[in-house]
Parts: C-alpha cells; sequence; structure tokens
C-alpha cells in the first residue's frame, strides 16, 4: 500500500473515533474530570451556556454521530479493500465526497443539537 492509501485510512479512523467519542461521551458532559466545555463536540454558544444545554445538545444527535462514526469507518476500509484490489479509482476524488457529505451531516447535526439547547432555555 502507498503512503496516501495508509494516510486515507488513518485519516478516516481518527474521524470514525472522534465521532463515536461525540456520540457516546459528549451527552454525559464531562470525561474523566473533563468538564463539558474542554470536550471535542459541538461548540455553539447555546451549548456552552450550561452543562445542561450541553447534555441535551449532544444526547439530541447521538443518532447523527453513531451513523458518521460507522460512515466514516466504512470509507476506511472501502479504501483498504480497493487498495488490496488494486483498484484504479481516483482515491482523491472518493475522499473529497466522503468527507464533504461528513461535514454536511456535522452541520445537520450542528443545527439539531443548538435547536435542542434553545428550547431549554425557553
Amino acid at each position: 500500500m502507498g503512503t496516501a492509501v495508509t494516510f486515507l485510512i488513518i485519516i478516516f479512523a481518527l474521524l470514525s473515533a472522534w465521532a463515536l467519542f461525540v456520540a457516546k461521551v459528549c451527552p454525559k458532559g464531562e470525561y474523566r474530570g473533563i468538564s463539558y466545555s474542554h470536550l471535542p463536540g459541538i461548540r455553539t454558544p447555546r451549548l456552552l451556556s450550561s452543562q445542561k444545554a450541553w447534555k441535551a445538545g449532544h444526547a439530541a444527535v447521538t443518532t447523527y454521530f453513531e451513523g458518521l462514526a460507522l460512515y466514516f469507518a466504512s470509507a476506511g476500509a472501502l479504501v483498504f479493500v480497493l487498495a488490496l484490489a488494486k483498484s484504479t479509482m481516483d482515491l482523491g476524488i472518493f475522499s473529497a465526497i466522503v468527507i464533504s457529505v461528513g461535514c454536511i451531516v456535522v452541520l445537520m447535526a450542528l443545527m439539531k443539537a443548538d435547536s435542542a439547547a434553545q428550547s431549554l432555555q425557553q
């Protein structure tokens, strides 16, 4: 396998791990004594306003991030299989599409989480 393939597999694995962390840990509001305001998650002013808002917002989008974790892991596995099969597919275009779709899902999750936090404030 080439350097580009290895790089893509690592990137997709890291994105998958991040999404799984956001899905499983962020709704709890803390991790090993680290407060919610220092966790990697959706960071809008509404969500950062209180731990209750953080928990509600992240709980509302858990399924989005679980899906993203599976999506990025599958993309990494597909890159691995394509490399083993010596495919001539352009991995640059493939990775651009995968990351673009992932960004769209994150933006949708951001809007839903922010909306959930806003409903707490009203």
